[in-house]
């Protein structure tokens, strides 16, 4: 094998000059154990190496090989670190390494699981909570560095696991996390970081990503679901899709209940989407089924959750087999298999005359508002649409639906703090560019970690369940600005958002290098 291009990437494990179907492995980080090696016989097929794996592994080579210690006590030798030819790693991590054309096998680490394609990747987030926690964020952005990197990757697949996409950060760790002590920066808010390093890479890649948001995907789940759309319609980066399915559960949850904010930049993208959906999204809580996240635009294609698996297949088959597949290939396929979403019967809503406590609207599983988004878009700009939050509530006030009461009594029901703050929020990201909003919301997520209604919605929701947080009283306008103003670094470090992957000097990849 040849020496890594680049210094400060040689642990990530670099395969030079491999044929494109032989398995390459990831960084040292992201391996499965097998460590840091190079690539052995560089022209050789995958069956010729593996036939001449199993010669070495015969009785008649044991007998030539008797003066090797392992090999004379009857097992096979182990062949040292760096000398594992391709189909050896290969034989070592798949029981049936030729099982799928194209698939180079699977690394998992924590709980994060990538199957890797020889054109795509498919990322899942295995966790029987369906949370992220800093490790498992940390281990998607690197994802992310790895695909935008590699000249063969086309796409990358995010899946969750189950019944969800994503529900969101692991908030018990967080719970009374925050508190300022002097001269310190031990509270610097890991998880965090990692969410909006993530949520910026994914935003700026040049590489296509699709999301499947198929189950439950509330707060972070929802940003990460959503952060790659370009609703703006941006350019230099990468036109991405969303599928939304029959099993769609979807919110903006941590103003409503948890005493914060949006995050991953949803205050550059919220206030993109059309009309004043995305400030109603923010401050209401709202569970949307696949209907009305199409019409929101946080989706591009609606599929049957029965279909999914037919066009993950499809889309890794013809990607494989077609040189130029790119962004109108994916939205070929992804249209072949997508439909309607009005047309379907599927979603589980609740009763709007029979509307659940505000405990259940947290927390009760598969269930979602009933389909009303487009039938009340007018009345949400009207309402939403307004400059400030007095006149929000007076215009809901006045408008004598069903849906306007409802929503106005939900919206009492949140962290006064929060309310302003969210509206404010947005108010200013929908001028800003999105490292801006990700560096305002870094910032205020600082500050509101100090204080009390994030850790009472915490306590409220998620760990004595009694939906009755005790919010502090509303603060005065100044007190709101105030936590808008920029922060010293002995108050809170710099949140460094870069793409020193894709740098001269941190990369060069070009055809016939491959790394996973």
């Amino acid at each position: 094998g040849l020496a890594p291009l680049s210094r400060g990437l040689a642990p990530r494990g670099w395969i030079r000059e491999a044929p494109r179907v032989a398995v390459a492995y990831a960084s040292r980080r992201l391996a499965s154990g097998l460590g840091n090696y190079k690539s052995g016989r560089k022209t050789r097929s995958i069956q010729e190496q593996l036939a001449a794996q199993k010669a070495r592994q015969s009785p008649e080579a044991a007998a030539a090989n008797s003066g090797d210690p392992i090999v004379a006590a009857g097992g096979v030798g182990k062949p040292r670190q760096g000398t594992l030819t391709l189909a050896e790693r290969l034989s070592q991590s798949l029981k049936d390494p030729l099982r799928a054309v194209g698939f180079l096998g699977t690394v998992t680490k924590g709980e994060t699981e990538i199957h890797c394609h020889e054109t795509c990747k498919v990322v899942w987030i295995r966790n029987r909570k369906a949370i992220v926690d800093t490790e498992t964020l940390g281990h998607l952005a690197e994802v992310i560095e790895i695909s935008d990197s590699n000249w063969y990757d086309k796409f990358t697949i995010f899946r969750g696991d189950e019944d969800n996409f994503c529900r969101g950060l692991d908030l018990r760790s967080l719970h009374g996390f925050g508190k300022p002590r002097a001269g310190c920066h031990a509270d610097q808010m890991p998880m965090l970081e990692n969410l909006f390093k993530l949520s910026y890479l994914i935003a700026k890649s040049p590489k296509t990503r699709i999301a499947v948001i198929d189950g439950m995907s509330l707060g972070a789940g929802a940003s990460l679901a959503t952060c790659h759309l370009n609703v703006d319609g941006s350019s230099g980066c990468a036109k991405n899709f969303s599928i939304a399915s029959t099993r769609t559960v979807f919110s903006f949850q941590a103003s409503h209940f948890l005493g914060m904010f949006p995050l991953c930049g949803a205050s550059y993208f919220l206030p993109r989407l059309k009309g004043s959906i995305g400030t109603y999204l923010a401050l209401s809580g709202s569970r949307l089924n696949a209907a009305d996240v199409m019409y929101a635009g946080l989706a591009t294609h609606f599929m049957p959750s029965d279909r999914l698996e037919k066009c993950m297949g499809e889309l890794s088959s013809r990607a494989q087999n077609d040189g130029e597949f790119g962004a109108a290939q994916i939205q070929e396929v992804l249209d072949t298999f997508g439909t309607s979403a009005t047309s379907t019967k599927d979603f589980k809503a609740f009763d709007p005359n029979k509307p659940p406590s505000y405990l259940t609207r947290y927390s009760g599983d598969n269930f979602t508002d009933p389909t009303h988004l487009e039938a009340n878009h007018e009345a949400i700009d009207r309402c939403f649409g307004k400059g400030n939050v007095e006149d929000m509530l007076a215009a809901l006030e006045q408008e004598k639906c069903a849906w306007a009461q409802n929503t106005l009594a939900n919206i009492r029901q949140m962290s006064p703090t929060s309310l302003y703050v969210t509206f404010e929020l947005l108010r200013r990201g929908a001028s800003q560019s999105l490292e801006d909003c990700i560096r305002t919301e870094w910032r205020l997520a600082r500050r509101l970690f100090a204080r009390n209604d994030f850790h009472e919605g915490v306590r409220a929701f998620e760990i004595d369940k009694d939906g009755a947080p005790k919010w502090d009283p509303l603060p005065s306008r100044d007190e709101i600005s105030s936590l808008f103003r920029p922060m010293g670094e002995t108050e809170l470090l710099p949140l460094e958002l870069t793409q020193k992957h894709l740098q001269v000097g941190h990369q060069k990849i070009s055809k016939g290098e491959i790394r996973v």
